[in-house]
């Protein structure tokens, strides 16, 4: 099992957006920890890879990652609120 800190760029109550130097594939599995400045509160789950985007100039991904077990909307709309 590999782990690897990445930046979170964007969060819903369905999912996250994040960007890395790492490749990864569509449908791949991950599992994760979201920290944050903001709250002390930290989540975990486990999610699908949906898509993702290459920016050349940079060397760098953006991935869209669809949770998949609901139990992080209720973390996710707190921390929203």
């Amino acid at each position: 099992m590999k782990f690897h800190k990445e930046k979170i760029k964007d969060f819903s109550k369905n999912g996250i957006r994040i960007e890395s130097y790492n490749k990864y594939t569509i449908d791949t599995i991950v599992s994760f920890l979201l920290s944050f400045k903001f709250a002390s509160k930290h989540i975990s789950g486990i999610g699908k890879i949906k898509w993702y985007r290459y920016n050349k100039e940079d060397n760098k991904y953006e991935y869209g990652i669809y949770f998949l077990n609901n139990s992080n909307i209720k973390d996710i709309k707190e921390l929203t609120i």
